[in-house]
Formats: structure tokens, sequence, C-alpha cells
């Protein structure tokens, strides 16, 4: 994870239908890509619609924070899950 010392980010892809999980110990940043549909043309971060500002500006991104556990991720997804306490040494 960019300026944390030691800290990874996860990509988890589920091109199931159905809802998957996955483990993870620590705190977690969850970024997590959803559409409507599948042909949509609204990409949505963390349920919220993702929209240019003014100017086209890039709109400011929140994770959800989540504690050790199970992980949810939806059907046809992607999901960024930033651990800034993993301690991995060659992230340092």
């Amino acid at each position: 994870q960019r300026n944390v010392p030691g800290g990874v980010t996860l990509l988890a892809i589920n091109l199931q239908e159905q809802a998957e999980s996955v483990a993870v110990e620590g705190p977690a940043d969850l970024y997590t890509l959803t559409a409507t549909e599948l042909q949509s043309r609204t990409v949505l971060l963390n349920g919220v619609p993702l929209e240019l500002g003014p100017g086209d500006t890039v709109p400011q991104t929140r994770p959800l924070r989540q504690q050790s556990g199970e992980v949810s991720l939806p059907p046809t997804s992607i999901t960024f899950i930033a651990l800034p306490g993993a301690a991995n040494p060659a992230c340092r």
C-alpha cells in the first residue's frame, strides 16, 4: 500500500455469478468495483457511482474499513484489499 511501509494490496476478481469470500488478518481497506449489469456504463465504487468532478477531476476514493475476517466479494466484481499492517519485509 502506498506510503505505508510493509503494507500490501491484494487484487480479488470474482467472475462468478454468486458472492464469494476471502479471509484476511488485521484491518483491511476495501475498494470494490461493481455494476448493476455487466454491460453497464456506470461503475460503482463501494456502492457509490463513480463520476468525474468539475473539470473532469477524478473523484476522491474512500475505502470501506474492515477488521480481520471474511471479505465478501460480490458477484462479477473487482476488489482491491489494502492491508496496511501486513508488515511485508519486501515492501519496506
